[in-house]
């Protein structure tokens, strides 16, 4: 029975043993597939710094074409708003001289009438 025993206990150690190495070839596998996955992500990161370099860059090149750009449309809108306002002048004295012109020319046609039954 002691020899049993024995043997019992030497088989829960080689057991233990086991389940220790598996445990322990488990957690270098996970461990190596973190490093992996690590790995990957700091090229993505390092991908993303150079794609968020370029950007910067180019907005810096960008900005003084950019400031250019607003103060042409600025001075064309100051522009535009003087032509409007030339425009709207220019409709208001022609629709006074249409009602003058109307005016006269209704004077005329009953000058005319007038003129034609005397």
């Amino acid at each position: 029975a002691v020899a049993s025993l024995a043997l019992f206990k030497g088989k829960d150690a080689v057991d233990r043993n086991a389940a220790t190495a598996n445990a322990l070839r488990a957690q270098e596998e996970a461990m190596a597939e973190q490093d992996r996955r690590l790995d990957e992500l700091g090229d993505g990161v390092l991908r993303l710094k150079a794609v968020a370099q370029d950007i910067n860059a180019e907005l810096r090149a960008q900005a003084p074409l950019l400031d250019e750009v607003s103060s042409r449309v600025a001075a064309t809108d100051a522009r535009l708003v003087r032509a409007t306002r030339r425009v709207d002048d220019v409709r208001q004295r022609a629709s006074k001289a249409n009602k003058a012109l109307l005016c006269t020319a209704a004077a005329l046609g009953v000058a005319l009438v007038g003129v034609i039954l005397l």
